[in-house]
């Protein structure tokens, strides 16, 4: 083979290379765009239950800080279910009196239960067989 083949070889080597790169890096990128979108998404959803709980969210700090989902969802629920917090379940249980407690009265431990029955009687049940 002469040096003019052995340069347009591996000129075409070069490129078939640089084509493969170029396909995996579009291919990385527009993996990560899905998971942004994803991301913003979640973000986004979570402010509207964040409202529904009557908790402050900002969901546009929360894209650009780049907060994960998980983690904005861990504050807003701590927020949610914090004792100083606004009352955030219309499950009201009755106290030692037997009278419903106000908004933002209860003990943590009044609280622990309000959440543990709304969850309970929120999880689906199984299905009976016949």
């Amino acid at each position: 083979m002469d040096s003019k083949k052995k340069h347009h070889a591996a000129a075409a080597l070069r490129k078939q290379v640089a084509n493969r790169h170029a396909a995996e890096a579009e291919q990385a990128v527009s993996a990560h765009i899905l998971a942004e979108r994803k991301r913003c998404a979640g973000l986004m959803a979570l402010s509207e239950q964040a409202a529904r709980l009557r908790v402050s969210f900002d969901a546009d700090a929360a894209i650009l800080g780049r907060i994960s989902l998980q983690a904005a969802r861990n504050k807003v629920m701590h927020a949610a279910a914090d004792g100083d917090a606004p009352e955030t379940s219309p499950v009201f249980g009755p106290n030692a009196t037997g009278r419903n407690l106000q908004a933002g009265s209860e003990k943590a431990v009044d609280k622990a239960a309000m959440w543990r029955k709304a969850y309970e009687s929120n999880r689906p049940k199984p299905a009976k067989l016949p």
